[in-house]
């Protein structure tokens, strides 16, 4: 008896898929798994046209909120090249965030090898018990920011004790920013805590959907004021790369009548340093706040970097560990477009 094929084709392959009423998205075994297709259902789910999500990775849905248990199963079975299936909290580009039932597939080549993985989206009202109560030991109360679905304060000086301990025990380098909206004041003076409400979620979505790799943290501290913690970023690219988010949140055009700009800004300060060992991580918190206080003081809308002078040489160190020093540079401010 012959196996009856009919007529198939990439082009009918991809047809299904766009009429998929689920979410599907494909991306890539190798590397950052950047992906490479998503279908009109999760584009429709997540906000994001297709261009926006085309290239990038799973975690800009998970802007500053890569600690959730799902995000590490998946990222265990991608390791793996392993099917998985878990329940994640997601945010659409509004901002407001929505849980995902989440079943992914690994995909194999001609030869056998995983090239590719499916991910299939649904949205859900499930919230998974270990949200109740990470594994921080923080209630999602205190861990989860309710108005931007960041990490708060408490969570945040949490993990920055725990990657500073670690970075002193490897060596690496760990850099802070200070973001902070500038005139918000006067902004929810004029547009009341409403409008200032959706303007601070709007600013927390551009400033957490920029730093995207599984070891950036980002939190809200109080306000307008955000803390972000990344590992290995010199100095110069973390300068940079500042300047390139706070042009995103100006690209915002986000309208305030009382600000210089006429739009909403952000001022950033940064510091920078691999962690000596005894010292505790409150010079980085200084360092990063004096640079941003610079960029306030300075005409807001900038950036300033705090630079780390190094100890003096082995032979002249003191017996106990000596506290970092910093000189607080004024950098280039980012130019409105």
């Amino acid at each position: 008896m012959t196996e009856y094929r009919g007529e198939w084709s990439l082009e009918l392959l991809q047809a299904v898929l766009d009429a998929a009423t689920e979410g599907v998205v494909v991306c890539e075994a190798g590397g950052d798994q950047r992906v490479v297709y998503i279908n009109p259902a999760f584009a429709e789910l997540c906000g994001f046209p297709p261009g926006e999500i085309i290239g990038s990775t799973f975690s800009r849905l998970q802007p500053g909120d890569l600690a959730q248990e799902g995000v590490a199963k998946l990222r265990d079975a991608v390791a793996r090249a392993e099917a998985c299936r878990v329940v994640v909290r997601n945010f659409r580009k509004d901002g407001s965030a929505y849980w995902n039932e989440i079943s992914l597939r690994p995909l194999s080549d001609a030869e056998g090898r995983v090239s590719h993985f499916a991910a299939y989206y649904r949205e859900t009202a499930e919230r998974p018990r270990a949200v109740e109560r990470p594994a921080t030991g923080l209630p999602s109360w205190i861990r989860d920011d309710r108005l931007t679905g960041l990490a708060t304060r408490a969570y945040f000086d949490e993990v920055l004790q725990r990657e500073w301990t670690a970075a002193q025990r490897v060596g690496h380098v760990l850099t802070l920013f200070n973001f902070d909206i500038d005139y918000l004041s006067a902004y929810n003076d004029t547009f009341q805590k409403g409008g200032g409400d959706s303007c601070i979620r709007r600013v927390a979505h551009v400033i957490g959907g920029a730093f995207r790799r599984s070891t950036d943290f980002v939190a809200r501290i109080d306000g307008g004021a955000f803390h972000v913690l990344v590992r290995g970023m010199a100095g110069d690219a973390a300068e940079s790369y500042a300047r390139e988010v706070a042009q995103r949140v100006f690209d915002l055009h986000i309208h305030h009548p009382r600000a210089t700009s006429r739009y909403v800004t952000v001022s950033v300060g940064i510091a920078n340093i691999v962690p000596p060992r005894g010292v505790p991580p409150l010079p980085l918190l200084q360092a990063a706040e004096a640079a941003l206080e610079r960029a306030k003081t300075g005409g807001r809308h900038r950036v300033v970097i705090a630079d780390y002078v190094s100890p003096a040489p082995a032979g002249c160190l003191p017996a106990a560990p000596s506290t970092p020093s910093f000189n607080v540079l004024v950098a280039e401010h980012p130019e409105p477009a």
